[in-house]
């Protein structure tokens, strides 16, 4: 017979702590009435927790235990029941369960009184009971997730199953074998759990849930398991913590993280985004972060965007090396990312691949499979778990398969130029944006698409009253990437809408242009001519796409422009045509303050040098050029877009 929890189990709060870390701040009062935007942390606990269907509270005191009781006196919380136990002097985490074990029920949540979440208590439950149902007994589950400092983090230890085998209470001796698994102090418990353990521990002792029980029950055969989640939740112990998340409250980013709706993530190629690409690595000792991409991944952590590493794995089918190894390497990688402050909130790989004759091959493992990219089956594994809005999630790379992948479901896509830099070209396939490295793209998707976005809605209406839009302006300042987002607005509008990038229209021979007024490598005449058949609506037009990469192009991707299309054409040449088109079409400059522009310039100058046929004074030469356009084009625009983005 199938085993289920009552969905109204009872919640346990130990709020036992002083807070002294917190004291400065908090006028002396007890930590679990330290305010969280003007409210106690404790009733926002409280006040989530009822949101979900839960009424029974067990709240264990210890410190000024009548402050605590007397504030919900004085601000009771209708359709709940909370009963106080005070300790008659403090025992720890563990040793508050022992001392109320009367007032326990069969199961019940335990939280402590200094964090703040946002977890869905349901699934929680669910979870529990799928482990009930799986395994002879379920004694506990421990809510576990990774996060920005695991090297001064209690970590845990799971197998396959999810079972806890042990806990590396810190401080511990660095061990390279662990991943960033963090226990995060909230936890499913059953109260046989506490009562086959009592012996173990004096009447009066002081011992912790995580420190001492967990290790004892664990050795005695207890079955704990884990359960990793993107949900959030922090400690806010500190007053540097309590700042932090009181910023993250307020900027309105944990809206991602609400439990009851899908969120929004970002999935990374592994190899060549993260880590320096190395070929087919078998030593967790070669493996080496990309300068920046820790920095970019940080940025994804401190939006609350979950971030999943979706990675192919040959070297497994191969034979190269185990899985178990695998996670080695992937343990050190979260080693190297924690040490810089951030983190990835799963890794997951494909182990398969369809080519065979290799000398240690892992026969079952060498076939066609819907998990390796360019398939999507890691994407919709993580989607199934996690509650994932693909189509407001995006994908990074750094090869063609990398942004297949991600397109052929709907993601945003982006290509970094580390690693391959798109020039495996094994598909056919257009990157929605390109950056420089993850860093930059991290800027771009927590910051600078959503400044752009707000822009474009706010100008919305003057956009529609023309079916062919020009956007141009200073190189190298985001013309793409600004028609980009304009063409997903126009899509969730309802309006079918393209973009086109006017380097198909560098003469032939002419892979570098210099940099002046004249853009004398482009072929004027014929972009006016399909400008002027864009205007004219001679649809359908059939469009072969190519686009520039740092080292090379991404070419031969064909589209149809039919009735009714919006079409998006951006480009420097289009300067140019700006008087010629006056009337028929929408015109967009954008442009940027120039000390901003210049810093930006001069951090991409290397690269820079790659497009254009000389290289001295280049930062001279395009600051002129800028100058320029200013004075003789900014007059026949229809909007001018100032955004340091």
């Amino acid at each position: 017979m199938k085993k289920v929890l009552p969905q109204n189990i009872q919640i346990v709060i130990l709020a036992g702590g002083k807070g002294e870390r917190l004291s400065k701040i908090n006028n002396g009062l007890p930590k679990p009435l330290t305010s969280v935007i003007n409210i106690p942390i404790i009733e926002h606990q409280i006040r989530f927790c009822k949101s979900q269907g839960f009424s029974k509270f067990l709240i264990v005191l210890s410190f000024k235990s009548d402050a605590i009781i007397n504030h919900f006196k004085m601000n009771p919380i209708n359709g709940i029941n909370i009963d106080f136990f005070k300790e008659s002097s403090p025992r720890g985490t563990g040793g508050a369960l022992l001392s109320c074990l009367k007032n326990l029920e069969e199961y019940f949540f335990v939280i402590y009184s200094d964090t703040f979440f946002t977890v869905n208590l349901s699934s929680f439950i669910k979870k529990f009971e799928e482990k009930l149902n799986t395994f002879e007994s379920a004694d506990g589950l421990i809510f576990v997730h990774p996060n920005n400092h695991p090297q001064d983090s209690d970590l845990i230890e799971l197998n396959s199953q999810k079972k806890v085998i042990a806990v590396h209470g810190y401080p511990f001796k660095k061990k390279l074998h662990l991943r960033n698994i963090v226990n995060a102090a909230f936890y499913l418990l059953s109260k046989n759990l506490i009562r086959k353990n009592i012996q173990n521990f004096d009447q009066d002792s002081v011992f912790d849930i995580a420190k001492d029980l967990f290790p004892m029950a664990i050795s005695k055969g207890f079955n704990i398991f884990g359960f990793k989640s993107t949900e959030y939740i922090k400690d806010m112990g500190t007053p540097e913590r309590l700042k932090f998340l009181e910023k993250t409250i307020e900027s309105g980013n944990l809206n991602n993280l609400n439990p009851s709706r899908p969120k929004s993530v970002v999935f990374i190629d592994r190899d060549g985004c993260i880590n320096k690409e190395k070929g087919r690595i078998t030593n967790q000792n070669d493996l080496e972060l990309i300068e920046g991409s820790a920095e970019g991944i940080k940025n994804f952590n401190l939006s609350a965007l979950p971030v999943f590493c979706i990675t192919n794995q040959p070297v497994v089918a191969r034979g190269d090396i185990s899985e178990e190894y695998l996670e080695r390497i992937h343990a050190k990688l979260d080693l190297l990312l924690g040490e810089k402050g951030a983190f990835l909130d799963e890794i997951y790989y494909c182990p398969h691949h369809p080519d065979k004759g290799f000398k240690n091959e892992i026969k079952e493992l060498k076939k066609y499979c819907n998990c390796r990219k360019p398939n999507s089956g890691l994407i919709f594994k993580a989607a199934q778990e996690h509650n994932i809005n693909l189509g407001k999630s995006w994908i990074i790379g750094d090869t063609t398969t990398d942004i297949a992948a991600g397109k052929n479901i709907g993601l945003r896509s982006v290509l970094v130029n580390t690693g391959y830099g798109g020039r495996d070209l094994k598909e056919k396939v257009k990157p929605d944006y390109i950056f420089e490295n993850l860093r930059d793209a991290s800027k771009w998707i927590t910051k600078d698409y959503d400044l752009i976005k707000k822009s474009i809605i706010q100008n919305i209406d003057k956009v529609l009253s023309k079916n062919v839009v020009l956007i141009s302006g200073f190189n190298h300042i985001g013309k793409s990437n600004y028609a980009e987002v304009l063409k997903e607005v126009l899509t969730d509008l309802g309006f079918t809408s393209h973009t086109i990038n006017t380097i198909n229209w560098i003469k032939n021979g002419s892979n570098k242009f210099s940099y002046n007024g004249n853009l004398e490598n482009y072929d004027l005449v014929k972009l006016i001519n399909f400008i002027e058949s864009c205007i004219d609506k001679k649809f359908p037009i059939y469009f072969d796409h190519k686009y520039k990469l740092v080292d090379g192009e991404i070419r031969n991707i064909p589209e149809i422009f039919f009735n009714n299309s919006i079409l998006i054409i951006e480009g420097p040449p289009l300067l140019k045509v700006f008087e010629t088109f006056q009337d028929e079409t929408f015109k967009i400059f954008k442009k940027s303050e120039f000390k901003i522009r210049r810093k930006d310039l001069l951090s991409k100058l290397n690269n820079l040098s790659n497009y254009y046929q000389k290289n001295i004074n280049l930062l001279e030469d395009i600051e002129n050029n800028d100058i320029s356009s200013l004075k003789n084009y900014l007059r026949y625009c229809d909007l001018e877009v100032d955004l340091n983005c």
